[in-house]
Formats: structure tokens, sequence, C-alpha cells
């Protein structure tokens, strides 16, 4: 049963890493990591994220340079998430992980309980 199982296994495995939705995934990530204005707005978006998280700790939630910097970070970060290679990724990440939500759903939790009610 355990080497049947595992074969299972290492077929899914394999299934999921020559899908479409892996595969495309993989290469969107690409896409994105090499991109020169992504890595531009991330670091952007970091820097803004280390001011914030300075400021909040110095001063009050209500104050106007707290108020600024998160203003300032929410914008930086809607300018990464909007490039166009980022969505493009979110979009084919979103796709791959409801492909693994699937198989979790259908398969894994279902051999889980068989597996564990076997056991006692």
């Amino acid at each position: 049963m355990d080497l049947e199982l595992c074969n299972i296994l290492e077929k899914i495995k394999n299934d999921l890493k020559s899908s479409e939705a892996y595969l495309s995934l993989i290469d969107s990530e690409t896409l994105m990591n090499e991109s020169s204005e992504v890595k531009a707005l991330s670091e952007k978006m970091k820097e803004d994220l280390d001011e914030y998280n300075r400021l909040i700790n110095e001063y009050s939630e209500n104050d106007y340079r707290v108020k600024e910097a998160q203003k300032a970070l929410q914008s930086s970060k809607n300018a990464l998430y909007s490039h166009p290679l980022v969505k493009n990724y979110l979009l084919y990440y979103r796709g791959y992980q409801n492909e693994l939500d699937k198989i979790n759903e259908e398969v894994i939790s279902p051999l889980k309980t068989n597996l564990c009610q076997k056991k006692h």
C-alpha cells in the first residue's frame, strides 16, 4: 500500500510540475523577477514600508507624518501590484493555487482521512 501510495503521489507531483498552470507561473515569475521596472517598484514599496514602520514606532498612528507615510506606502503598493507583469504573475499564481486546492480537496484529504481511520 505504501509503495503504491508513493507512486501515486510522485505521479501527481510530476503532473503538477508539467502542467500548463505551473509552467505559466514559472515563466511569468521569471519575467517579473527580471524586470527592472518591477525591481524598482518593489524597492520603492520596501523603502516606504520601512519608513512607515519607523514612523509608527515613533509617533501616534494619527500623526500627520504617519498618515503621509501610510499614503506613500499605499501608493507604492498600488503601483507595484498594478504593473502588468505583477498582475500576470498573480493571475497565474491564483490559477495554480486553485489547482493545488482542488487536488488537496479531492485527493489528499480523503486519502488522509482513510489512512487515519485505518490506523485507529
